[in-house]
């Protein structure tokens, strides 16, 4: 599962995008793109949505694996249903650097 946040995140979309038919030759790919960021791509074991809200709690069930920004809420929420997680941070230069030193601090916790 591939999450941005609610406004997306273009460098996890472009990465995706860039790189579907690869992932697709492993996994199911679940791909939360953010408003207005949906494209209308239809393949076989890819499904995008430009928001998702009661239906995230399923979603997330189905997931194996969660890609996501490194906000503190995205955290806490992939921590108590114990999803591996592979986070991104934002850069230093879109904000404070928070989400870099949530990441970094989770990643000396494990």
């Amino acid at each position: 599962m591939f999450v941005g946040g609610s406004l997306g995140a273009k460098s996890i979309n472009n990465a995706v995008k860039n790189n579907l038919d690869g992932l697709l030759a492993k996994y199911n790919i679940i791909h939360i793109c953010g408003k207005e960021q949906t494209d209308g791509t239809k393949k076989d074991g890819y499904i995008q949505f430009e928001f998702v809200d009661k239906e995230f709690k399923d979603l997330m069930a189905l997931a194996d694996i969660v890609v996501s920004r490194s906000g503190s809420n995205a955290i806490f929420e992939l921590l108590s249903l114990r999803k591996p997680m592979l986070l991104i941070p934002l850069p230093s230069t879109s904000s404070r650097g928070e989400q870099t030193l949530n990441a970094l601090s989770l990643a000396y916790s494990q």
